[in-house]
């Protein structure tokens, strides 16, 4: 069964993914960052901090229960290329 990781940071989430290209289906897990109202994400110092924070905690949620073998991984390096993105 192909197991696949993703794996998202951006200014305001970190995310994780598994998907099963067998099922379709999709385990997520996403936390947001401490983005004041109103602010357009957090500085990217700031980001990093908190996305190392958080992303083993997120990965240690996603693979609790999994027996799966991850196939591959996927990260994202840009925001989407679409504008005002």
């Amino acid at each position: 069964m192909p197991y696949f990781l993703g794996i998202d940071t951006s200014n305001y989430t970190t995310s994780c993914a598994i998907y099963d290209s067998d099922t379709d289906m999709v385990i997520h897990r996403k936390k947001l960052l401490p983005v004041k109202k109103g602010e357009l994400g957090l500085r990217q110092s700031d980001a990093v901090f908190h996305h190392t924070v958080q992303l083993p905690e997120l990965m240690r949620e996603l693979f609790d229960g999994f027996d799966g073998e991850i196939s591959a991984i996927g990260v994202s390096d840009a925001p989407m290329r679409a504008e005002g993105s």
